[in-house]
């Protein structure tokens, strides 16, 4: 099959009802709306802002609901057949087809939410290891957001000196592509604050899906890309995961951490339980908000727990898959003396973190 292009179709199929995503309204103008001449169509008139809400956001994100949802009703005496002359409706089509721009697929931000605790001396690794990563250098756009659990204000001197300097010293000259925002909060939730934060960023931006990573990591050049690139629309895909034989005991995965790191056990392709710490997740999931913020209301008693929950939802109340990544995996420093890490002044023990590559 060819390129997605719905105006060269010989076939209209796009019809009422329909919707698309609130984000594609300020790229609708009055020239999707009329003619030639600058008056509003008659005929054809709602296929130009269709068209463009297509083409803007390209076939993988186009779906089709195959059942019949509504019943047509035709007029014989009010129809437009019937009250615009076939010269006129031949034209509205013929520059609605023809006459308008066609737009490429929007490309959206990959948007990467980093939650901090007591790790800040790695910070400043980690910043250097997503500005190297390789889809910037394919011209997509990386938006880090940074959120702080440390409410002391040395944490948040430290955090926002540590993003300056490296603003400075590395984003405009080698990353264009690379923005990082600070989130300084209130209260901590612990790890259950980034999926506190997505709620409220997809309020103002449009997303697909998002990357969760943990503040004892960093990340091979490749490792936004691979995560990218294995992303099925309705679904989780992570680096770690459990998965149970019967029951769901927890410790009795037969497949182990050593198992991950080592790339074994291929033929382990889902998990029941992932870990969000690495992770990439369709962010329809938070349109599940009753179910996933209950850790903020009746079940706020195991908030810590969220990684558990978050696969409770995706896993048994969705029935999304939870799918293994085995090429994105990270390096994960929790098992290092994080004491060497908050006392290192010098910043010899982080540095030495690129030799782990």
């Amino acid at each position: 099959s060819g390129p997605f292009s719905p105006r060269d179709e010989r076939n209209w199929r796009y019809g009422h009802p329909h919707s698309f995503k609130a984000h594609l309204l300020p790229y609708i103008s009055r020239e999707d709306l009329t003619d030639a001449e600058g008056s509003w169509l008659q005929k054809a008139s709602d296929r130009g802002y269709i068209y463009r809400t297509l083409e803007l956001s390209g076939q993988d994100r186009v779906g089709y609901i195959p059942e019949t949802i509504y019943e047509y009703r035709y007029s014989e005496t009010d129809s437009t057949l019937q009250t615009v002359p076939a010269e006129k409706r031949r034209a509205s089509l013929d520059h609605v087809l023809h006459g308008m721009p066609h737009s490429e697929p929007l490309q959206l931000p990959i948007h990467v939410v980093l939650v901090l605790w007591k790790r800040i001396p790695l910070l400043r690794t980690q910043l250097d290891s997503l500005a190297n990563q390789t889809v910037l250098a394919k011209g997509q756009r990386l938006e880090v957001h940074l959120v702080n659990n440390n409410p002391n204000r040395i944490a948040i001197q430290e955090i926002d000196a540590t993003v300056a300097e490296f603003r400075e010293q590395q984003v405009t000259v080698e990353s264009p592509y690379l923005e990082i925002r600070t989130t300084h909060n209130k209260e901590n939730w612990h790890a259950f604050s980034r999926f506190l934060y997505v709620r409220d960023l997809r309020k103002s931006e449009a997303m697909d899906f998002v990357v969760l990573v943990d503040d004892d990591q960093v990340w091979d050049p490749h490792y936004v890309e691979n995560l990218v690139d294995s992303h099925r629309p309705k679904s989780m895909t992570t680096w770690y995961g459990k998965r149970f034989a019967d029951g769901a005991d927890f410790s009795n995965s037969y497949i182990t951490f050593d198992d991950i790191q080592g790339k074994r056990i291929p033929g382990v392709k889902t998990f029941t339980y992932g870990g969000p710490g690495g992770c990439i997740i369709d962010t329809n999931l938070w349109a599940l908000d009753y179910q996933l913020f209950r850790l903020q209301g009746d079940l706020q008693e195991y908030f810590e727990f969220d990684d558990i929950w978050v696969s409770y939802v995706l896993d048994k109340l969705l029935g999304w898959k939870i799918y293994r990544e085995m090429e994105a995996i990270p390096v994960t420093l929790g098992k290092h003396n994080w004491g060497l890490i908050r006392n290192d002044t010098s910043g010899r023990y982080s540095n030495r973190i690129s030799d782990l590559f």
